[in-house]
């Protein structure tokens, strides 16, 4: 067949071939001779030209020599064929040169150079040689210039992707820094913008992981460049957990930085927030610029001050929106008050010493200020004091607060002639108990419970209805995070199942005997903005509709010869049960604004906006930290009550008399709203000696018991009360023997809670415990943990990049182990761990003990050192290195 023809034609292999191709040893050992033979220099060389083009610089250096080699060498040939053209008869048309001074080969260099650069000017070349050659260099300079324009072009475009990308670094200083791309930025920066537009405007930087371009146009949808009152945003797109990134927005030189939260999970996200800390104080070293951090959790805020120490500020979102909400809800109207006193547009707070005042009442400084209102001092010891006695004479160092417009459109005049009157009669407080419906599930529900408990009186109820949490699981879950509803002294909770945006669940309830009404932002629909925003809607106004609906029910069977009248929202929302509601997303706050009809139903407290306030606030001036702590009810408070306090029905007064009337009951008179109106609340009137008849409005004030704070004491306090309620020993051989964990409750240590996480002091507790020692009959009192030991432990690795990531990992490892030890102890949870996971939280907690307190001489610094626990004195725990340690 043709098949065998061909193969019959074909060399057969010789045999000694086909042995050793089947030989498997013969075939490893050829291809051992094959990797294994020593690389040629042409690969050598290939290898080193890899290396060098791989970089930018030395791409364009190869080019260059590359270039300067084709030019050198097609002149050599060039100059072969080059001749002099001289014309002796017309020397203006030929080469004006002596031919005995030209040389040819130079000649031949410059020809070949133009050759490349102009592949035109071969043209005048006559001789046959010469326009070969010239034509051969031209080709060549096409390709050598081609190359260097697509290398020119692609290092063009890198760069501008990088710009586009924001990786370039920002060589700024006195910026305000924000770390983080959260859905309170845009807020923040209009905040800010608003904050500068007294100086011309200023320059704020983003460090978002989001792309810039995202960023970019997200901004100019929300805040266009016209709103932004000459301030300029730059963004750059990177982790605030890495140090280049860092350094590349210059955190070194920023006025103040704001580390906004991330979102989903509460711990994680505090622990992100405490890595970026570490990172943020490791660059910003020797700065004297402060940090605003915002936290998520609560017991997680002794950690961040722990490890930011006095130079940061912690902002607690949940805490912050909790108490308002609870303020809010009991005083309808307060939300608009909070909503004109924070942020930069209006009235601010302004704090200011006046030599001319010294040795006067804080009582008698109303009359002296027509276009600001006192509301508070702050002492020469940095002490804030608001709604202080009126009888509270001024020091030399002390400054008055004041809610002004500008810190230039204020100072103290002649005192006004105020005309008291005659004030009514006071109004007896409220002694009836409270019936609170509470719709919704948070995360801090235990902080909103606890919180309400102090606030109602004894023998009240709350009803807590969602679906998020079943009835079986909810005592759990409060036990889980730390309340026992046992220790509760004032109110009884009743649970209640079901949906709150189905109409048929919320029909169960004995909706019309509630005095007020709390809608929260169901953590179910946390991560959806939109969508919790709907479902909160769709519960107000199914409560409103089944409140009207029962209420004319019971008129009719009351009153059956009266004709029904139809209520408004705004009867509902006043008399029968003062709600408030929880909104997360701007726009859901700019579609409620629109509707009257929505406006009515309800108080709306903007989460995301109140939170942004606050922090760009406190970004400005730290110490309004401690004001607006004290005016959501820590020692002071706001409050919004009806005119009838303070007049008469008719009475025809000036603001300055209302407020020197509030002033006999110990209040300070801030403003005014009309009653049951969706009008602003007007703070700071001007004006303030016109008659108005104030019947129809309620007036805002400020409620101060004569005490004075400072932001130390404020965190102090804070980490008082976790480690009194957390207070946990650990032995020897928990620290000591990763392997045998003997733990042990000794009186003479004392845990430091932090959120989920504890860090063990081996100092007495007498102060923190309000007792003394028994081990030392001079009853120490204990010191508080410098944050710079933390600091310190972490900057000997912080450089490569560890610092955060091992002292963070502790931290997280210990949060999965402490929400339980809080409640079962903590030698029962251990006793239930498997042994590796006993050996490494043993480690986690060598780790922090290491970071926090082992420290054998830490730095003498002044930057962000904790104060010491009130009442101690210096000397408490004997020598220290150094005066500030």
């Amino acid at each position: 067949s043709w098949g065998s023809r061909i193969s019959a034609r074909l060399p057969m292999p010789r045999a000694d071939s086909i042995s050793s191709a089947s030989d498997p040893q013969q075939q490893q050992s050829a291809s051992d001779d094959i990797y294994s033979r020593p690389s040629s220099r042409l690969e050598h060389l290939a290898y080193f030209l890899d290396r060098i083009l791989a970089k930018r610089r030395g791409f364009f250096l190869v080019l260059a020599l590359w270039g300067s080699l084709q030019v050198t060498a097609w002149g050599v040939i060039y100059s072969n064929f080059w001749k002099f053209e001289g014309n002796v008869e017309e020397p203006e048309c030929g080469d004006p040169r002596n031919e005995a001074k030209v040389y040819a080969l130079l000649e031949g260099v410059w020809e070949a150079w133009t050759f490349m650069a102009d592949p035109g000017t071969h043209a005048k070349a006559y001789l046959g040689g010469q326009r070969v050659v010239g034509c051969l260099i031209a080709i060549s300079g096409i390709l050598f210039w081609s190359t260097v324009m697509a290398v020119t072009v692609d290092a063009i475009r890198e760069k501008m992707e990088r710009l586009r990308q924001g990786r370039s670094k920002i060589v700024e200083s006195g910026h305000t820094l924000i770390l983080g791309w959260t859905e309170k930025s845009v807020h923040i920066i209009e905040e800010l913008c608003n904050a500068n537009e007294s100086e011309g405007g200023g320059v704020i930087v983003v460090l978002g992981s989001e792309p810039k371009e995202k960023m970019e146009s997200e901004l100019v949808l929300q805040l266009p460049s016209k709103l932004r009152r000459g301030t300029r945003v730059i963004f750059r797109s990177g982790s605030p957990l890495v140090m280049g990134d860092l350094q590349k927005v210059s955190v070194d030189q920023a006025r103040s930085v704001i580390i906004l939260a991330h979102t989903g999970d509460a711990d994680h996200a505090d622990t992100l927030t405490l890595r970026t800390l570490l990172a943020v104080r490791t660059v910003r070293a020797a700065c004297a610029g402060h940090i605003v951090a915002e936290v998520r959790d609560i017991d997680n805020e002794p950690l961040v001050k722990l490890v930011g120490g006095a130079t940061v500020e912690t902002v607690v979102s949940h805490d912050v929106v909790g108490r308002l909400m609870l303020m809010a809800v009991r005083q309808p109207g307060l939300t608009k008050v909070f909503e004109a006193l924070l942020g930069f547009e209006g009235d601010e707070f302004y704090m200011s010493s006046w030599p001319e005042l010294v040795g006067q009442r804080f009582g008698e400084l109303a009359e002296r200020f027509p276009t600001a209102i006192p509301i508070g001092i702050c002492g020469p010891d940095r002490s804030i004091q608001l709604g202080p006695s009126p009888d509270r004479v001024l020091v030399a160092g002390d400054e008055v607060i004041v809610i002004a417009e500008d810190n230039n459109t204020y100072k103290p005049e002649d005192p006004l002639d105020v005309d008291l009157g005659e004030p009514p009669s006071a109004i007896p407080p409220n002694t009836e108990r409270e019936k609170i419906l509470l719709c919704g599930w948070r995360r801090d529900i235990r902080d909103v419970l606890q919180q309400l408990d102090r606030l109602i009186l004894p023998g009240s109820e709350v009803h807590m209805m969602t679906h998020s949490v079943t009835l079986a699981a909810r005592k759990a879950r409060l036990l889980e995070d730390g309340l026992d509803t046992r220790e509760l002294r004032n109110m009884k909770i009743v649970h209640h199942f079901g949906n709150t945006s189905v109409r048929r669940k919320l029909e169960v309830l004995p909706i019309e005997t509630f005095t007020s009404c709390m809608i929260l932002a169901d953590q179910v629909f946390e991560a959806d903005t939109m969508h919790s925003d709907s479902h909160s809607l769709a519960t107000l106004l199914l409560f409103r509709d089944i409140q009207a609906h029962r209420e004319r029910k019971m008129r009719s069977l009351g009153k059956p010869q009266q004709k029904e009248v139809e209520r408004t929202m705004a009867d509902l929302k006043s008399e029968a049960c003062p709600a408030i509601c929880e909104v997360l997303d701007p726009h859901t706050q700019k579609t409620i604004s629109r509707s009257q009809h929505l406006s009515l139903a309800s108080d709306f407290c903007q989460t995301n906006k109140l939170v942004a306030q606050v922090l760009s606030m406190v970004a400005e001036d730290r110490y309004v930290k401690v004001i607006i702590d004290e005016l959501l009810g820590s020692v002071s408070e706001i409050a919004v009550v009806p005119s009838a306090k303070y007049t008469h029905p008719g009475e025809s007064l000036s603001f300055m008399s209302v407020a020197k009337r509030a002033m006999r009951h110990g209040e300070v008179l801030i403003g005014y709203q009309a009653s049951g109106s969706t009008d602003k609340t007007s703070l700071n009137p001007p004006n303030k000696d016109k008659l108005y008849v104030w019947t129809s409005c309620d007036f805002a004030i400020i409620k101060g018991n004569g005490k004075a704070r400072t932001s130390t004491q404020k965190f102090e306090e804070v980490l008082a009360k976790v480690v009194d309620r957390h207070s946990i020993g650990a032995g020897q051989g928990l620290l000591e023997d990763a392997d045998a964990l003997d733990v042990t409750h000794e009186s003479n240590e004392v845990s430091v809670t932090v959120g989920a996480s504890r860090a063990t002091s081996r100092r007495p507790v007498s102060a923190a415990r309000g007792g003394q020692n028994p081990g030392d009959s001079n009853g120490p009192v204990a010191r508080s943990f410098t944050d710079d030991s933390l600091f310190s432990a972490s900057e000997g690795f912080a450089s490569e990049g560890a610092a955060a990531s091992k002292v963070s990992e502790a931290l997280s490892r210990c949060m999965k182990v402490m929400p339980k030890a809080r409640d079962q102890g903590f030698e029962a949870v251990c006793s239930q761990l498997p042994a590796a996971e006993l050996r490494q939280l043993a480690q986690a907690l060598k780790l922090i003990r290491a970071a926090v307190v082992e420290q054998p001489n830490p730095r003498p610094d002044t930057r962000g050192q904790l104060p010491p626990i009130a009442g101690e004195s210096p000397e408490a725990d004997g020598p220290h290195p150094e005066p500030d340690d």
